[in-house]
């Protein structure tokens, strides 16, 4: 009975040790939270992409010659990395927020010199450009949100137009006459937004188009800062089939006029029509007027955009762009006033076209392909190196990563 008892103690205590092995034998440390783990329970985001094109122009003349009326495609026949963005934001439905932008790449050199409007030959392309930094501090503002009001301060995009900065958001590669002539990009100031029911309501005010601090003009008796121009915006989405957006940007802009200074204003309208879950219409239409733009005179440049957009499937979409822009003493691409789209001096009156097709693949999440033919007219020579040649056609491909 005895050397019964004894082995099933023995038994008991080696099957004890033999289960509680692996008590002692793991030693490994919990694993460290990943960055997604930190960011999300800190509530901030962090987001961005990549984005490289390339570009075929019909016409001659050297890679870096300036190509009119597109903002961003100032190298021809090249392979181009446009952006490299990252966004970190941390914006609570309630409470002090940031949110900071930055693009590196080719678009971030024509970012930063879109500062300088009054300075010819200011794309990045040209030797003479005021800075070849490809790297720009896209937006940059803090905020306070509190019930339906949100207040910034900063550097933030612009209300106007149906196109943006951000590739992602766009359906064509290249942006529109109206994107590029007619818009602004940016704006450093303070705004105030109020979002209630169907849409919200935006007033703000800031240095201007594009600038980060208040431009300066010389009235020929001493250098002086122009004022303040005023953002008023509206958004309304009564239904999922429509929605409608309007802005209007008003104050004091340098000019080639006497005095050095004078009154821009642009009053833009974008309407879009949901006509079914494939089927998208946009149209975005612009009105742009210099006061003192040369001498005594004032110059106007309107337009207007259509899109067409068809999705085909979850991964496969089309969209058709037609533009039509009237530029009245070269208000809008510069013709006989030096570099576009920039009013130095003045210049001719001129009608400018185009029509888009892009298609678009999106194989997941994360990636977009891109192709496009464009084909731009204008009643002047606008086109070209040396902007001799009356029309243009161009094909374009695009690949974007983002995460």
């Amino acid at each position: 009975m005895r050397r019964i008892t004894h082995a099933l103690l023995s038994a008991g205590v080696l099957g004890g040790l033999l289960t509680a092995t692996p008590a002692f034998a793991d030693t490994a440390k919990p694993a460290a939270p990943t960055l997604a783990d930190v960011l999300n329970a800190s509530g901030i985001t962090l987001t961005g992409y990549v984005d490289a094109t390339y570009t075929y122009f019909n016409e001659s003349g050297p890679s870096g010659g300036n190509e009119p009326t597109r903002q961003f495609d100032y190298r021809k026949n090249s392979f181009v990395l446009n952006q490299a963005a990252i966004t970190a934001s941390y914006l609570p439905s309630s409470g002090f927020g940031a949110l900071v932008n930055l693009i590196a790449g080719s678009d971030g050199k024509v970012l930063r010199n879109s500062e300088f409007p009054n300075t010819a030959n200011a794309y990045p392309g040209s030797s003479t450009a005021p800075t070849n930094t490809p790297l720009d501090v896209y937006q940059a503002y803090a905020q306070y949100a509190g019930g339906p009001f949100t207040v910034m301060a900063g550097k933030f995009a612009t209300l106007a137009g149906a196109e943006t900065v951000n590739p992602t958001t766009d359906t064509t590669v290249s942006r529109s006459l109206l994107f590029y002539g007619l818009e602004p990009l940016s704006h450093t100031g303070v705004r105030a937004v109020y979002t209630g029911g169907m849409g919200s309501v935006t007033v703000g005010l800031n240095n201007g188009w594009n600038y980060t601090s208040a431009p300066s003009y010389n009235n020929g008796a001493e250098s002086k800062t122009v004022g303040k121009t005023i953002e008023l915006g509206a958004s309304i989405s009564p239904s999922k089939m429509f929605s409608l957006a309007g802005a209007i940007y008003t104050g004091d802009a340098a000019t080639g006029g006497a005095g050095g200074k004078g009154r821009l204003t642009l009053y833009d309208v974008v309407a879009t029509i949901n006509a079914t879950d494939a089927l998208t219409f946009v149209i975005n239409g612009d009105y742009k007027k210099l006061d003192n733009f040369t001498g005594s005179n004032s110059a106007t440049a309107k337009g207007i955009a259509a899109y067409a957009t068809y999705a085909f499937t979850p991964e496969w979409s089309a969209t058709v762009r037609g533009e039509y822009v009237k530029d009245e003493y070269g208000l809008a691409y510069g013709i006989g006033a030096g570099t576009s789209p920039y009013y130095v001096n003045g210049g001719t009156s001129n009608t400018v076209k185009e029509g888009t097709l892009a298609v678009n693949y999106t194989p997941t999440a994360h990636v977009i392909l891109r192709g496009e033919v464009r084909r731009d007219s204008s009643d002047q020579p606008l086109f070209g190196y040396s902007t001799t040649s009356k029309d243009q056609t161009s094909v374009a491909l695009e690949a974007i990563y983002k995460f």
